[in-house]
């Protein structure tokens, strides 16, 4: 999801607390469900629509920050969660006082570094945190950033930039030195439009992925984005593809296909620079894979939702699937049914993963 000229807003302290509550023995395939556990980014509505709520997950310490946007009487502001009880709970931070009318949505584009301090990716990078500089490089040719991943002591952000005063096209930003400084990468366009919309990092590779597209567009580095190769390759129609991670010797590049308010089917794209395979799902089912992390064994988690079709729905509800790997194949484990399903999963500093929507979450 793309925000432009936006605002981060993010605090200085993370809540933490040592022990973490105890678990019920109501899991799926190890994720203990945590009900309610998030606070509602409202406090007059009971439902907030795909680009309000909780937007991003960044690990942070023990637990995580939290980046998303807040709903109130006269539009959204950014705002941040930080975690409680072990990360078994998310709770907001400062309501920012809104203009009326105004959405300001925020920078979701972020990362932690080793001091606790969070660095985001808009038109420029900011800092927030031990020390932070509120301001830093500004991007050169900026139109905007769609993702932004560490790797070594870079940060390294892509998305879409201005080559000259009429032509825009795909682009990197790096900076070596924590947002202080940074540099434009343009990035080989394939012959085609596309634009990279999701970013996986291991080690000094990098995969960029385009997001919306029949056939998906690849940029790969080796060597932390200094420079890049561009492939294609088939996914069928209606595909949107929406994250990158490396499980073991592959690359993982996953979405869905079909209509949002229909029947979704997961896509699964695997394998390395030079040789892509489309994975056959049927082990899979139903549900579109909205986004992944990898596990503290190599493994992947995915997670994933289909649209409730059910005629006694009457506003949009979603039944949500995570899916856990195991070498070669897969266990899907069934989360239930929402109008506010899970939306993100990430894996934390101690190896947990979490799995957070806009009310509940789920730790493993």
């Amino acid at each position: 999801m793309r925000f432009r000229r936006s605002l981060l807003i993010l605090p200085l302290l993370l809540a933490a607390c040592a022990v973490p509550p105890a678990e019920s023995s109501d899991t799926v395939l190890g994720f203990t469900p945590h009900p309610g556990a998030v606070e509602f980014a409202s406090a007059t509505l009971d439902w907030v629509d795909e680009a309000t709520g909780l937007l991003a997950l960044v690990p942070v310490g023990d637990c995580v920050t939290g980046i998303g946007s807040y709903a109130t009487d006269t539009g959204t502001v950014p705002v941040n969660w930080s975690g409680e009880r072990g990360c078994a709970k998310l709770v907001l931070g400062a309501i920012p006082e809104g203009t009326p009318g105004q959405a300001i949505r925020p920078v979701t584009t972020a990362v932690a570094l080793t001091d606790g301090s969070i660095i985001a990716a808009g038109e420029k990078f900011a800092r927030r945190g031990p020390g932070g500089r509120a301001t830093l490089s500004a991007l050169d040719g900026y139109k905007d950033t769609t993702a932004l991943v560490k790797t070594g002591g870079r940060l390294v952000a892509i998305g879409t930039g201005a080559k000259n005063k009429t032509t825009t096209g795909p682009a990197a930003w790096l900076s070596d030195d924590a947002g202080v400084t940074s540099r434009r990468i343009d990035l080989p366009t394939g012959g085609g439009k596309a634009r990279p919309d999701v970013l996986g990092v291991d080690g000094d590779s990098l995969l960029a992925a385009s997001g919306d597209a029949a056939t998906v567009t690849l940029w790969s580095s080796a060597d932390r984005g200094q420079t890049w190769a561009v492939s294609t390759s088939p996914v069928g129609e209606d595909t949107t593809i929406t994250g990158v991670v490396r499980a073991g010797a592959e690359w993982l590049v996953f979405g869905g296909a079909g209509r949002e308010s229909g029947r979704r089917t997961p896509v699964l794209l695997r394998g390395n620079p030079g040789g892509w395979k489309l994975e056959g799902l049927a082990q899979f089912g139903e549900g579109g894979i909205v986004a992944g992390t990898v596990d503290k064994t190599g493994n992947a988690i995915l997670l994933g939702r289909d649209f409730d079709r059910a005629k006694t729905v009457k506003r949009p509800r979603y039944c949500a699937a995570v899916w856990v790997q195991d070498g070669a194949s897969w266990e899907r484990g069934e989360l239930g049914c929402a109008e506010q399903p899970p939306r993100l999963v990430t894996t934390l500093a101690d190896g947990r993963v979490l799995i957070a929507g806009n009310r509940d979450l789920w730790l493993r």
